[in-house]
């Protein structure tokens, strides 16, 4: 999952999960996110750990990325 939002946004996927706010990096975090909790039934609390923000911060990421995921047509395909 980390890699194909990698691919997609054409940044390094050890990127997603290191600590920084650039903006690639966060979108590409945004969108692990969506999947982890839409595709996959991934919980909030999981990703808190994953990726060491909140559960607020978790949800307005997959909300953000909700728009962005249909624009594109972006699909996970494991």
């Amino acid at each position: 999952m980390d890699a194909k939002a990698a691919s997609l946004l054409e940044i390094e996927a050890a990127g997603i999960f290191s600590a920084g706010r650039r903006r690639t990096r966060g979108k590409a975090r945004s969108l692990v996110c969506y999947w982890g909790v839409r595709e996959l039934g991934l919980s909030l609390a999981d990703l808190t750990r994953v990726f060491g923000l909140n559960i607020p911060g978790i949800s307005y990421a997959v909300a953000q990325k909700e728009a962005l995921v249909r624009a594109q047509d972006y699909r996970l395909e494991m």
